[in-house]
């Protein structure tokens, strides 16, 4: 088993310099960008900064696949379809407060193969067991 000591940093979108120069400063091993909506809408800049400070970085929507190490979160386009049932409802005369409250079932596992083998970007090479694992979650997906 693995001992983690989280560090909540917060920081709003305009000062995602400051959360990554702290998590640097703090000696973190690794983030975990949460879904701030001004953080995804900045989502290069967001990766580029975790590269930046040698950083690991694990992120909740796809968008920060490109460049970023690793997403796990809920699927996008399952969650549309989950609110256009919503509207469908809606528009036939159910009442919002009537309609359950649903979790995500969908999630989407991203590893950026590429972005892992650059030590430089996250402070390590992976494992032999961890690119196994890569390739094996690659043709899962295919």
């Amino acid at each position: 088993m693995v001992a983690l000591t989280p560090e909540l940093i917060i920081a709003p979108g305009p000062q995602a310099a400051l959360a990554f120069v702290s998590a640097a400063a703090q000696h973190a091993d690794a983030i975990m960008v949460f879904g701030d909506p001004l953080f995804n809408f900045q989502a290069p800049r967001v990766v580029a900064l975790a590269a930046e400070h040698h950083l690991p970085a694990m992120y909740l929507f796809r968008q920060f696949a490109k460049g970023g190490l690793v997403v796990y979160g809920p699927d996008l386009s399952d969650l549309v379809r989950h609110a256009a049932g919503y509207v469908d409802e809606i528009l036939k005369g159910t009442k919002p407060s009537d309609l359950p409250v649903k979790q995500p079932t969908k999630f989407e596992p991203v590893i950026n193969f590429l972005a892992a083998m650059h030590e430089s970007a996250v402070g390590t090479k992976p494992t032999p067991d961890a690119v196994a694992a890569c390739l094996l979650l690659r043709d899962q997906r295919t």
